[in-house]
């Protein structure tokens, strides 16, 4: 955006370490075209992902589990409760010896690699999952009022006349 509006501008953001506070003002009213639409389809992404729950992602959402190869779950025992890491980790280790049985040396030490990877990869994901159910959303974006919730959190300009002059 900003390389779009260079050319309007009368010079750069910044000139000889000083902030050319009229050239941030023309792009900033630049980017505040675009805010709406922004927020309308974070809005639809959230919604989408509420819809249909985390595979979301695999479906050309940004990342996250699902389709090709992620870490799903199983999905049929959602009502169980979770186990802990240490549980999942024993449980690894035994299925592990397991499929280790018969194999050379070189084939064991792939398979421990791969199910090394797998299990941290696992791991960071309830993590991730963790923080992310943690997580509250105060700005609502799309319900009424979500931008003075968002320039009130994200900025911390409280008032209609801040959020203006802001």
């Amino acid at each position: 955006m900003y390389k779009n509006s260079l050319p309007s501008l009368d010079g750069y953001l910044t000139e000889q370490g000083k902030i050319n506070f009229s050239n941030c003002d023309v792009l900033f009213r630049d980017i505040a075209k675009y805010e709406e639409e922004f927020f309308r389809q974070e809005q639809d992404r959230h919604q989408r992902e509420k819809e249909f729950g985390s595979s979301y992602r695999g479906r050309g959402g940004r990342g996250g589990r699902g389709g090709r190869g992620g870490h799903g779950g199983n999905q049929a025992n959602a009502n169980e409760p979770k186990k802990s890491e240490e549980t999942l980790l024993e449980e690894a280790k035994v299925e592990l010896k397991n499929e280790l049985t018969g194999l050379t040396e070189e084939e064991q030490l792939v398979k421990v690699k791969k199910t090394v990877a797998a299990q941290i990869k696992r791991t960071i994901e309830a993590k991730n999952d963790a923080m992310v159910a943690k997580y509250v959303d105060f700005v609502e974006l799309g319900k009424d009022g979500y931008k003075n919730r968002y320039y009130s959190q994200k900025f911390h300009v409280h008032t209609p006349e801040d959020q203006e002059a802001f």
